[in-house]
């Protein structure tokens, strides 16, 4: 699973569009609004939060992470 943190943005959503057609399970993080991509389910995640972070990448169970907030 990639973990794209910042799905959001343009480089965020373009990384998820990529690995989608590479492939790969990918899932987003975003600030406040929901991303709409294909094979992409999008968390609400406030970076501040350390716990909120280790607790999505266990439950995600993400080994490769990409950050482009």
């Amino acid at each position: 699973m990639l973990l794209v943190v910042g799905a959001g943005g343009y480089l965020g959503g373009e990384v998820c569009r990529q690995a989608v057609a590479a492939g790969e399970q990918v899932a987003g993080t975003v600030h406040r609004t929901p991303v709409r991509l294909p094979g992409v389910p999008s968390y609400p995640l406030d970076l501040r939060d350390r716990a909120a972070v280790r607790d999505l990448i266990t439950r995600l169970r993400a080994v490769s992470e990409i950050f482009a907030a």
